[in-house]
């Protein structure tokens, strides 16, 4: 096949609409307004302001109150993520470059996933949040009120159950409780004979005893709390408008071009090169809570 400006403008509407379809693929298990959603990008970074936006409504007596929310501000900055194909000059010219749309959707679908890790990573890696503590420890303050949101134990009916009680002791800074209500157990492939158990089991005993948590929330598996994480089990808050971890995208990713004859005879490739932008941080650890056991 001859290499003219025609001939690479098709490839080109070819590899769009490849990269579309590799856009369809969806996590194994849809975590959205569960554990996370979604914002807009803006500009370089987010703002936000939820440092100092944990008091509830006071009666108004006296003078109002004023909570300036810009003394809590958090930053998060955008990540920048790049994955670039290449097909050789010589299988276009031999007509040899249909598997190359193959190599175009999992680029696609490659993107799709790396926006799925960033929820994942936050679970296992750990890291600060916007009080400069780790997601999951016990020395997060609202105030000189302490939200301990992490503990290293099994999980099991006491673990569940201490759960349960504990956050029930959470106070914002006015020692209004906090009333974080579980909705969701989020566990791996490990945990689940020890989920139905505490969890899925009607009874506690062959003498039909009521299980007091049965279906208290709802069990989510996902397959990437497994290896040095498969003990890790997290209880989650869904019940609110703002969710435990909050994602921005600021670029999709989307494949580029250049369909000019001379660049491919120059490098002697067609080039597809994708870039995007984005990033994941958490929000309230009340909204969350960590059982990071260590695995076996």
């Amino acid at each position: 096949m001859e290499i003219t400006n025609a001939v690479l403008t098709e490839l080109a509407r070819n590899v769009r609409a490849d990269w579309k379809r590799g856009q369809e693929w969806k996590p194994p298990v849809d975590l959205s307004n569960i554990l996370y959603w979604d914002v807009p990008g803006l500009g370089a970074s987010n703002m936000y302001f939820w440092a100092q936006n944990t008091q509830g409504f006071r009666e108004w007596v006296g003078d109002r109150v004023f909570n300036d929310v810009m003394l809590g501000k958090f930053i998060v900055e955008h990540r920048t993520f790049e994955k670039t194909d290449r097909c050789p000059r010589n299988a276009i010219l031999d007509d040899t470059f249909g598997a190359f749309g193959d190599t175009v959707r999992m680029s696609s679908q490659m993107w799709q996933e790396q926006k799925w890790q960033w929820i994942t990573n936050l679970l296992t890696t750990n890291p600060n949040g916007f009080d400069g503590q780790p997601i999951f420890s016990a020395n997060h303050l609202y105030g000189k009120q302490k939200i301990a949101n992490m503990v290293t134990v099994a999980f099991g009916p006491d673990a569940f159950n201490a759960a349960y009680n504990t956050a029930g002791t959470w106070k914002y800074d006015n020692g209004v409780l906090v009333r974080t209500r579980w909705t969701h157990l989020i566990h791996g492939p490990a945990l689940r004979t020890s989920v139905a158990q505490v969890i899925k089991s009607q009874y506690l005993n062959a003498q039909f005893a009521a299980n007091p948590n049965f279906m208290a929330v709802t069990p989510v598996e996902i397959g990437e709390l497994a290896g040095p994480y498969a003990n890790y089990w997290f209880l989650v808050d869904a019940s609110r408008p703002i969710k435990a971890i909050c994602r921005q995208i600021r670029e999709e990713a989307s494949p580029f071009m250049d369909t000019r004859v001379e660049q491919v005879e120059r490098t002697g490739f067609f080039d597809v090169l994708a870039t995007g932008r984005g990033a994941a941080s958490s929000t309230m650890p009340h909204l969350i809570y960590g059982g990071l056991c260590p695995a076996a």
